[in-house]
C-alpha cells in the first residue's frame, strides 16, 4: 500500500460512514501534512464540517527480522467533533461522540482486513491493538478521539539489475 492508497482508503471510509458523510461540497476529511498546526487550525475553523476524520501522515519502516520481509506502515486517524468553547461538558460529549465513530471505523478496518476485504486484497495485516487517546482541542472549535496503528504487508527484497550499473 503506497501513500496515495492509504489516503484514498481513509477518504473513502469518511465518504461511506453515515455520520461523517464526507463529500466535495461538505468536506469532512483532511490528510494532515508535515504536522502543520497552523494549516490544521485553519482547515478546522473554515473548511471542515463535523464530525470529521483527520488522517495522520503515512510513515513506513522495513522489517527484516523474519524470513518473510514486511513493510510496516505506521499511521493513525482522529475523529473530531464540534464543541462549545470553554465548556468542559461539551468537550467530554464531543470526545464521547468521536470515540463511538472512531470505534465504528476500527470495526470497518477489521472487516476490510478479513478474507475478501479491501485491505486483505493488499495482503495487509492489521494491528491487533489500537490504543485510543484524546485528540487535543483544535482551533477552539473541535476535539475528539484518536487511534494510532501499525499495519504490515509483504515486500520483495529482490535486487533489480536494471537499477544498477554494475549488475
Amino acid at each position: 500500500m503506497d501513500e496515495q492508497e492509504y489516503i484514498d482508503y481513509f477518504e473513502n471510509l469518511a465518504r461511506r460512514h453515515k455520520q461523517i458523510n464526507h463529500s466535495e461540497a461538505e468536506p469532512a476529511f483532511y490528510a494532515v501534512r508535515d504536522d502543520n498546526m497552523t494549516e490544521l487550525d485553519n482547515v478546522v475553523r473554515k473548511k471542515l464540517k463535523f464530525p470529521a476524520l483527520l488522517l495522520d501522515e503515512y510513515l513506513d519502516d522495513q522489517d527484516y527480522k523474519q524470513d518473510n520481509f514486511r513493510m510496516q506502515l505506521n499511521g493513525g486517524f482522529s475523529i473530531l467533533c464540534k464543541l462549545e468553547k470553554g465548556n468542559d461538558v461539551s468537550i467530554r460529549e464531543a470526545r464521547h461522540q468521536a470515540r463511538q465513530i472512531a470505534r465504528s471505523i476500527l470495526n470497518r478496518i477489521r472487516k476490510d482486513s478479513l478474507p475478501g476485504g479491501f485491505l486483505a486484497s493488499k495482503k495487509l495485516v492489521s494491528s491487533q491493538q489500537y490504543p485510543g487517546e484524546k485528540a487535543p482541542v483544535v482551533a477552539d472549535t473541535a476535539t475528539g478521539w484518536a487511534y494510532p496503528f501499525e499495519w504490515q504487508f509483504p515486500i520483495s527484497v529482490a535486487v533489480n539489475t536494471d537499477d544498477w550499473n554494475d549488475l
